[in-house]
């Protein structure tokens, strides 16, 4: 599996978004890198579970009210996301799976991948764009 790290086509230029996701990505890359190494024991994956769970919370609660705020006219499909990614996100807590279930860190980390690639990298980039386009002033310019 390839390092995950945030790379500048994923930063948004909306401060607030890039920080929860910096910290996202240093976390997701932690375990993944223990993922692929066959070295994540069922402490680190709850310790990872426990983490998305408040980063689920917190980031998307935030960017709910970044888009409320600013009228985002698609806020109502990106909040479906939230809500997908929430759901599949519940499905993986380690307390519905036994220690012997070997697989469980790599689905997690398929989710997330996953994740990384629809979410961050195409939904909150299009709400960036938006977010710069609609209110320069406040989110600044879209780059061309």
């Amino acid at each position: 599996m390839k390092t995950i790290r945030i790379t500048s086509d994923l930063i948004t230029g909306i401060p607030m978004i890039d920080q929860q996701h910096r910290e996202f990505f240093k976390r997701i890359a932690a375990f993944l890198e223990c993922v692929e190494a066959g070295k994540c024991d069922w402490v680190q994956l709850g310790g990872t579970y426990s983490f998305l769970e408040a980063y689920a919370i917190e980031h998307f609660d935030a960017e709910k009210s970044l888009m409320t705020q600013a009228q985002y006219p698609e806020v109502v499909s990106h909040l479906k996301m939230h809500a997908a990614f929430v759901a599949q996100l519940e499905a993986m807590n380690p307390a519905n799976f036994n220690e012997d279930d070997d697989g469980a860190g790599l689905r997690m980390s398929f989710l997330l991948v996953d994740y990384l690639k629809q979410h961050i990298a195409v939904t909150d980039q299009k709400l960036a764009r938006w977010l710069k386009d609609r209110h320069p002033d406040q989110y600044g310019q879209v780059k061309t």
